[in-house]
């Protein structure tokens, strides 16, 4: 998985196992991307090393660190603007659905980078500065 998100295992959970973005990953979506990749081994012997006997996978039985970071940044989200779409549209200036790297800088200055003890939040979820 680390693999297919260039060495981030949270960034290939998003992109290509979570496929409806609930947080969680069925049996379904994980096969949908072994698939993709042509994995062609035993899928749900692979599976079971993963989730054991339940019916979903949490990101954070893959990648807790990722997990802890996704959650503070929608806890964030939230607290600032209402939710991750409302984040989104605020930093999109030029309505094209997309953001540049400029958009980027121009709102982490506007929304505010800092959390409820005054810390750096990229700081305090061990992105460095």
């Amino acid at each position: 998985m680390r693999e297919k998100g260039d060495g981030n295992t949270t960034l290939a959970w998003r992109r290509y196992f979570d496929s409806d973005g609930d947080g969680n990953l069925s049996f379904s979506e994980f096969c949908g991307a072994l698939a993709m990749f042509g994995y062609k081994r035993d899928a749900l012997d692979l599976w079971r090393g993963l989730a054991g006997d339940e019916s979903l996978v949490s990101l954070e039985v893959v990648d807790r660190d990722g997990a802890a970071i996704c959650d503070y940044f929608a806890d964030w989200c939230l607290k600032v603007k209402g939710g991750p779409l409302e984040v989104f549209r605020a930093m999109d200036s030029d309505e094209s659905l997309s953001l540049t790297p400029q958009e980027t800088a121009m709102a982490g200055g506007q929304l505010g980078r800092r959390d409820d003890y005054g810390e750096d939040a990229d700081v305090k979820i061990g992105l460095g500065s």
